[in-house]
């Protein structure tokens, strides 16, 4: 009787273990990481690797979640609902933080004038990359 109260024991252990295992590799926030840089000159697309000046900082970084709803013809439609996330770029222009998985929006802001906005779709456990290069007010 002793022996097969210990294996029961054992088993449940082994399942708790199993499933804790799972449980941390298989969710978790997925990280945004982005920089925040100003336009050399109008000349140039803001998205030609030439035209990539002197980083901005205190740029502000809002994130809204986004809702999928259909509309008339049946098309995926998003809007914008709550802010996830508000914060400013640091020194170097760069920001980084953490998001449950979905979609979103982030926005970038110099004051009061929105720079540049830019859809995200996040993943469990991966590093999703935006680049601002804006032109300043």
């Amino acid at each position: 009787m002793k022996t097969s109260g210990i294996i029961r024991v054992a088993w449940v252990l082994a399942a708790l273990v199993a499933m804790l295992a799972t449980a941390s590799c298989g969710g978790g926030d997925g990280t945004v990481k982005g920089t925040v840089t100003q336009v050399r000159t109008a000349q140039l697309p803001p998205d030609n690797p030439a035209n990539v000046g002197d980083p901005v900082p205190n740029a502000g970084v809002v994130v809204y979640g986004l809702e999928r709803f259909k509309d008339v013809s049946q098309s995926d439609i998003y809007r914008k609902t709550v802010v996830v996330y508000r914060g400013s770029s640091a020194e170097d222009g760069s920001f980084s933080f953490d998001l449950a998985p979905g979609k979103y929006v982030v926005e970038i802001w110099i004051g009061s004038f929105e720079a540049g906005n830019r859809q995200v779709t996040v993943k469990s456990g991966q590093v999703t990359e935006v680049r601002y290069n804006v032109s300043l007010p």
